[in-house]
């Protein structure tokens, strides 16, 4: 690799002056796309993100030049093991991240908010939304991925509503939380 002179030499030869560039291989790289920028801020998380490689009797042991910064009073150890048991498994994090993921898109808010009143057929949510019936059906295919609603078919007709009242009442609570005077 060639030195930061060897650059400038190269390209006073030329008869060009130097940019502000970023160099790969020697040249400028002047044409950045999403791609790089992805890369470089996951590079980037990478270095601000606290690790931790292992975690015993409930305080956290930090990798080689991390500070720790909390110095208060911590729960006893049998509090700290208490609660550890009853963590939940990985496998429902993982669920329940996905269903409030899904939750996290307006259009399928509205659509959840259609459906709310009971089942509608994808013509009619289409209409009530004010989206395509293609759009219509890319979103509820995602949302019956997650188990959020179900359909029902009645001849070429498919009907979709709540898969069961704890999503209903997960949206209902959601809805009020949102909507209560700040306190």
């Amino acid at each position: 690799m060639r030195g930061q002179s060897g650059i400038l030499s190269d390209y006073k030869n030329r008869g060009q002056a130097p940019s502000r560039h970023l160099l790969v291989a020697g040249r400028p790289f002047t044409r950045l796309t999403y791609e790089h920028l992805l890369i470089y801020s996951y590079i980037m998380a990478q270095f601000r993100r606290p690790r931790v490689e292992s975690i015993e009797r409930g305080r956290e042991q930090p990798r080689a030049g991390r500070i720790d910064v909390c110095e208060g009073p911590h729960t006893a150890g049998k509090v700290t093991d208490d609660r550890r048991e009853h963590l939940m498994p990985t496998g429902a994090v993982q669920a329940l991240a996905q269903t409030f993921r899904i939750l996290g898109d307006p259009t399928r808010v509205r659509i959840l908010d259609v459906l709310a009143a009971g089942e509608l057929c994808v013509c009619d949510i289409a209409e009530l939304v004010g989206i395509s019936e293609s759009a219509v059906s890319h979103q509820l295919r995602l949302l019956r991925g997650t188990r959020l609603v179900r359909p029902r078919r009645a001849g070429r007709q498919v009907y979709y509503s709540f898969d069961d009242q704890h999503i209903l009442s997960l949206f209902q609570q959601g809805l009020r939380h949102v909507t209560e005077e700040a306190r």
